[in-house]
Formats: C-alpha cells, sequence, structure tokens
C-alpha cells in the first residue's frame, strides 16, 4: 500500500533514483 501511494506522488524512474541514491549514500557512510 505504501509503495502504491509513494508511485502515485512520485514516477517510478524517480522512485528508483531516490532508492538508489539513498542506499549508495548508505554504504559510503558504511565503508567511510
Amino acid at each position: 500500500p505504501c509503495i502504491i501511494k509513494i508511485k502515485n506522488f512520485f514516477d517510478a524512474e524517480d522512485y528508483y533514483i531516490v532508492l538508489e541514491f539513498t542506499f549508495m549514500k548508505t554504504v559510503l557512510y558504511t565503508v567511510t
């Protein structure tokens, strides 16, 4: 349900870009 609501607000591509950005950010903080 939450994912569906998010997709309604954002475009699918934008949503995945945000996911990738957040993931990379977390990885960088973890590695550092």
